[in-house]
């Protein structure tokens, strides 16, 4: 949540070589709060400062998770530091979350959507490829960078505090805020946490994205009887029959990332020429 009177204590970090200015909050989790800042020659960053409170080995995974996982569709860490064991993360500045953006027509909405699903998709296909699940795919965590006219230009996944080794997933431990997997919630019924609760959550994002509105939350029974992925089939929209595909509740009939994109970009691409005739 953006925050423009809540400022850091201390607007001015040095470090070593590491000279920044931080500005007003842009977004707050239970245990780091992220400030914008710039360095000594103005550049745009973003400061990820945890608190006092949170466990060090929460700042130590998200170091390690940005270091192993740089991608152009990855926010890129800059740095990362400590003082008095209070740790700080030192981020490329990807814009805006886009769960924040407006969207007015149904054109544009597909637009956005097709670019955000590329760039979230290429993402997760890279992280995946090494063994890596996100575990917190939400609206908040996925960045747009928009042109001085407000034209989108590219998306970017962040927040990597609960990424973990795929065979590092303990069941039940994973359960995301925001509209969980059905498998993160009973293991059971819907399978052990993998990759593919990513895959589900990316195309709860990109639902989201073509309704022009905020998705809400669903309770459990809508998760387990497959709300969502009917929302997503009921969409004015050619691609959303496709992007449901992601929204099953048995997570072995989900697509992959990149089998997800190829499926989305024919219709997707196809759909918008559509719009521009």
């Amino acid at each position: 949540m953006v925050d423009v009177d809540n400022v850091p204590t201390h607007q001015h970090l040095k470090y070593g070589d590491i000279n920044l200015k931080l500005s007003h909050q842009i977004a707050r989790g239970g245990y780091s709060t992220v400030f914008k800042a710039t360095d000594i020659f103005d550049n745009p960053l973003v400061v990820k400062m945890f608190t006092r409170e949170a466990n060090p080995l929460m700042w130590r995974n998200e170091l390690t998770n940005y270091q192993c996982l740089s991608h152009p569709q990855i926010v890129h860490m800059y740095g990362a530091f400590e003082i008095d064991k209070q740790g700080y993360l030192i981020l490329e500045d990807g814009g805006i979350s886009v769960g924040r953006i407006n969207l007015s027509d149904a054109r544009e909405r597909l637009l956005v959507f097709t670019l955000t699903a590329k760039c979230m998709l290429q993402a997760l296909h890279f992280m995946h490829n090494k063994n890596f699940v996100h575990t917190d795919i939400n609206p908040a965590n996925a960045l747009i960078k928009l042109s001085a006219d407000n034209k989108p230009q590219t998306v970017k996944l962040c927040d990597l505090g609960l990424t973990l080794k795929e065979n590092a997933l303990s069941p039940g431990k994973h359960k995301a805020k925001w509209n969980p997997p059905p498998e993160a919630i009973d293991q059971k019924r819907f399978g052990n946490e993998s990759r593919k609760m990513d895959i589900y959550s990316t195309a709860l994002v990109l639902m989201e994205l073509l309704r022009g509105e905020e998705l809400g939350r669903f309770d459990e029974d809508e998760i387990f009887s497959a709300a969502p992925q009917q929302m997503a089939a009921e969409l004015p929209f050619a691609v959303a029959t496709d992007l449901a595909l992601a929204l099953h509740v048995n997570q072995e009939k989900r697509p992959s990332a990149l089998e997800l994109w190829k499926i989305l970009r024919k219709t997707s691409y196809r759909e918008l020429n559509a719009h521009n005739k």
